[in-house]
């Protein structure tokens, strides 16, 4: 997973700060002894033809079977826009229509999506299927074929789908469950129960008993004291097809160690899974607002499996950043997030990095 730079900085009153702002990209070329294929690695955007609908016998069918029939879904989404869209709700913040549409949240859901694969991506040595988030209770099957059980709207899932996928035609089935329905049981079954901040206001958990506290899912949608109850279901951020053979840049995350005026000290950390021992040359580069390309290499022996490296990295002089509309500012460009080649990974990020001070030092 890509992360942002990290800040450092103290809570100040008044405080004259220090901005280094770039764009930084990591290339790895592998070194084998042995020939390797010129098979190109891929990523394939899952975000089109999904429809979703109510899960078959469910116990909301016969009160909703407009909602039993399967209709065109967004993804990323919630089973709540999507019904929004389709027209067989009306708007969910218009007069009392949150009571009415609880029962959205109570209820089990079903997305599917026809996934075409073609003899190119099968011929990879890895082919996995990931979700950036799935919110929350998830079963994903594939051809039948149970894959994953999710149970966290905060984390990604990643699984291999090589054995199970043929070239052509497959299906991708997500069904999702009510994490209140899917919980109440067991909670009501417990001696003690931990608090919640709100009970339900619509007759859906005994007071006292709110499952909210029990899955990790965003706990404002429980409801709060500005805003609704609206407990969502849904593919809630981007899913893709990856394939890739031999090398996988699996982390890339720049800490911040020091920087002032004269010197930006951080740490490049790498996350790199590759199937067998060999040496690997990682190669940073970077610009600041001026655009003038550095960069900086690491050689490196890597096991086969998981392997963690740092760079340090030190950048004289570092060039100021001013917010937009502050004196000068340096315009950002979007970047891909990754690409590929034979033998290569590599990734870009925009970061920015702090450093603030008080009072006397600050106006020095």
């Amino acid at each position: 997973m890509m992360k942002h730079g990290m800040r450092q900085g103290r809570d100040v009153s008044s405080t004259a700060a220090i901005f280094l702002r770039g764009r930084m990209a990591i290339l790895v070329l592998f070194a084998w002894a042995c020939s390797i294929g010129t098979v190109a690695a891929a990523s394939q955007p899952l975000a089109t033809g999904w429809r979703f609908r109510l899960v078959p016998g469910s116990a909301a069918v016969p009160a909703h079977p407009e909602a039993a029939a399967w209709r065109t879904a967004h993804v990323p989404g919630s089973v709540q826009t999507d019904l929004l869209a389709a027209g067989l709700i009306g708007d969910p913040f218009d007069r009392d229509n949150e009571a009415r549409l609880q029962w959205i949240g109570l209820a089990d859901w079903q997305y599917q999506l026809p996934l075409t694969v073609d003899a190119a991506t099968l011929r990879h040595a890895h082919v996995e299927l990931v979700f950036d988030g799935l919110d929350t209770f998830a079963d994903v099957s594939l051809n039948d074929h149970q894959l994953l059980a999710a149970d966290n709207m905060f984390r990604h899932w990643r699984v291999p789908v090589k054995d199970e996928l043929h070239a052509g035609g497959n299906t991708l089935l997500v069904t999702l469950h009510s994490p209140i329905t899917r919980l109440q049981p067991w909670l009501l079954r417990q001696p003690h129960a931990l608090p919640g901040e709100f009970d339900s206001a619509f007759g859906d958990e005994p007071k006292g008993r709110q499952t909210s506290n029990f899955v990790r899912k965003a706990n404002y949608q429980y409801g709060w004291d500005w805003g609704p109850r609206y407990v969502t279901e849904g593919i809630w951020q981007p899913v893709r097809l990856e394939s890739w053979d031999e090398l996988r840049l699996v982390d890339f995350h720049i800490a911040q160690q020091h920087v002032d005026a004269d010197v930006a000290q951080l740490l490049a950390q790498f996350g790199i899974r590759v199937d067998h021992a060999g040496k690997a040359r990682l190669q940073l580069t970077w610009s600041a607002p001026d655009g003038i390309p550095h960069s900086t290499t690491l050689e490196k022996s890597l096991e086969a499996g998981d392997n963690h490296l740092d760079l340090p990295v030190r950048i004289e002089h570092p060039q100021r950043w001013w917010p937009a509309g502050r004196l000068r500012c340096a315009e950002s460009v979007s970047l891909p997030r990754r690409c590929g080649r034979r033998r290569k990974d590599c990734r870009q990020q925009r970061a920015r990095y702090r450093t603030a001070q008080r009072g006397a030092a600050a106006a020095a």
